[in-house]
């Protein structure tokens, strides 16, 4: 090997919870939790965002960006069902974290018939915290694409690992360093030969490529499919971060009730979480197309894989079977939020009193507002109508009551108003009209 080598050294910032599972741990048996993949050469184990992940992001922003075409003969294909083929001249080498915080966030799923939680459902996931530095370290064969991919790189901000269609895994690029290597060179075989991993990469002497305009423009591949909408809490909210804390001791010294706590992001803001807005969002849209003579599935563990929404949304089925939604709904975090406790108990049915030992206290929002902004990484114009109508006509149920949110929907708690209804009151003919048109023949609404 006597061509010239590029050397590749980016850093990403993750601006979202993030991780690359490792259902491996548990050498596949089923657990309600699910662990961050870890390297296996760290005394702890410390996260690690695998290269193939990395690689595999960057195939894809190289095919939407160059064509098909330039992405196989740079990162190389296999013909199906036959030994040829081309290998990669990008070579992902290896990954670092820095400041790998990882913290657990447990959810459920919501029965669609009885609008509770479903039997079975409750896990925990293990988060890559916002804000973690992840270097990324890239050599390239080939030297007629060392510009192509020096090019590719400065405007890449992959997502990484699962999650997507719920604003998990998203990333800028902070920088970008880049050097050749000439291996017709005595120094550049000297430091081929004498330097390994990172240390090469330093020894080539590496310099930074220009970034602000990859920095500054739109995340590549992300589309706004609806207008950004403002909502305000109207009575209570309460979402939950799956565990109970020890409230003050009364004023005879006796314990507090436990507390349940709410879902807080790494900075300690409130929020409601992607994973809340799509189950409220998918399970309404289905109702509407349903009411309105359109064909939709309820979800959960009936997802047909046919409907629009499934196609919208995402769906899984048996044996592995599924596809990732259309959409992304993000984290929202909760601004200028008014956080009390509320205490609650139960009656007891026979005295008609306070039952023994029922005495709890939940932690909820009063007041704050949060900006939801609906995306897809596809044009928006793809995506099926009859369910983009649905889901407008979903918000506007949503800011009309309707609808609510987290836990105690149905005592008062949860409703949500939109603070900007003329927007919701100019989406909502067209959607209206939308379904009309759409409606299947022999269907009645």
């Amino acid at each position: 090997m006597t061509e010239p080598l590029l050397l590749a050294e980016v850093v990403l910032k993750l601006e979202s919870p993030a991780a690359v599972a490792a259902p491996e741990q548990h050498d596949g048996l089923y657990a309600t939790v699910r662990e961050v993949a870890r390297d296996g050469w760290s005394d702890s184990g410390a996260p690690w965002v695998p290269p193939s992940s990395l690689a595999g992001s960057f195939r894809t922003h190289l095919r939407a960006a160059a064509g098909e075409e330039t992405e196989r003969l740079v990162m190389g294909y296999e013909e199906e069902r036959s030994t040829q083929g081309r290998p990669s001249s990008v070579r992902f080498l290896g990954t670092h974290l820095r400041e790998p915080a990882v913290a657990p966030r447990t959810r459920t799923a919501v029965d669609p018939y009885r609008a509770a939680a479903a039997t079975g459902l409750l896990h925990t996931h293990e988060l890559l915290q916002p804000g973690c530095l992840i270097t990324c370290w890239i050599q390239v064969d080939a030297p007629e694409h060392h510009r192509t991919v020096l090019d590719h790189l400065a405007t890449w901000n992959p997502v990484i690992g699962g999650g997507r269609s719920t604003g998990h895994g998203t990333t800028t690029t902070v920088s970008l360093r880049s050097a050749v290597l000439d291996l017709s060179t005595q120094e550049g075989r000297r430091l081929w030969l004498t330097h390994g991993g990172p240390a090469l990469f330093e020894a080539a002497g590496l310099e930074p490529i220009d970034l602000e305009q990859a920095k500054t423009g739109p995340k590549a591949g992300t589309a706004t499919v609806l207008p950004a909408l403002t909502w305000c809490v109207v009575d209570a909210l309460h979402i939950g971060n799956g565990t109970r804390a020890a409230a003050a001791p009364t004023a005879d010294g006796a314990a507090g009730p436990q507390v349940a706590l709410l879902l807080r992001d790494h900075d300690g803001t409130p929020y409601v979480p992607g994973t809340a807005w799509k189950g409220l969002l998918r399970h309404r849209t289905a109702y509407i197309l349903r009411s309105t003579g359109h064909e939709a599935c309820p979800g959960t563990a009936d997802t047909c894989g046919t409907c629009s929404v499934c196609e919208t949304f995402g769906w899984t089925g048996e044996d592995g079977q599924g596809a990732r939604g259309l959409l992304r709904l993000p984290d929202t975090p909760l601004q200028g939020a008014t956080v009390v406790q509320r205490q609650h108990v139960a009656l007891d049915r026979f005295t008609g009193g306070a039952a023994e030992g029922l005495l709890y206290s939940e932690e909820v929002a009063e007041s704050g507002t949060l900006t939801l902004t609906i995306g897809s990484d596809r044009d928006p114009g793809t995506l099926p109508a009859p369910a983009v109508a649905a889901l407008t006509l979903a918000l506007r149920d949503l800011h009309d009551g309707l609808i609510g949110i987290g836990k105690g929907v149905t005592r008062g708690q949860g409703t949500l108003r939109c603070t900007q209804p003329e927007v919701l009151d100019g989406l909502v003919p067209e959607a209206r009209a939308t379904l009309t048109r759409s409606i299947p023949a022999g269907a009645t609404a």
